[in-house]
C-alpha cells in the first residue's frame, strides 16, 4: 500500500521522481525503489516526505480512523452543516 499511497501523492502534486529526489536530497532511484516496494524510507526520509507532498504517513502505509457522530439529538438545521463539514474533510484526503 505505501508504494501506491507514495506514487499517487506524488503525481497528486505534480513531481516527477526526479524532482521529489531533488527536493528531498535523494535520488531517483530511492524513490523508484519506494514506489516498487524494494524498500521502504527511513523515519528520518518519510517526516521529509510527508511534508513535501502534504500528506500524513497514516496515510501512506494505509492507515485510517473513522469518527462518528451522533446526530440524534442534535436539531435538524444543524446535520446539513456536519454534513457540509464531513465533505469538505473527505476532499481534503482526510479520513472521516
Amino acid at each position: 500500500m505505501f508504494a501506491q499511497r507514495l506514487k499517487k501523492a506524488r503525481k497528486d502534486k505534480g513531481l516527477t521522481q526526479l524532482q521529489l529526489a531533488n527536493s528531498l536530497n535523494l535520488s531517483r532511484t530511492t524513490i523508484s525503489g519506494w514506489e516498487t516496494s524494494q524498500y521502504y524510507p527511513t523515519m528520518e526520509a518519510l517526516v521529509r516526505i510527508c511534508k513535501e507532498l502534504d500528506v500524513s504517513a497514516d496515510y501512506l502505509f494505509g492507515i485510517e480512523y473513522k469518527s462518528f457522530i451522533n446526530v440524534n439529538d442534535l436539531p435538524s438545521d444543524f446535520i446539513p452543516h456536519l454534513q457540509s463539514i464531513a465533505d469538505y474533510m473527505k476532499a481534503k484526503n482526510h479520513n472521516v
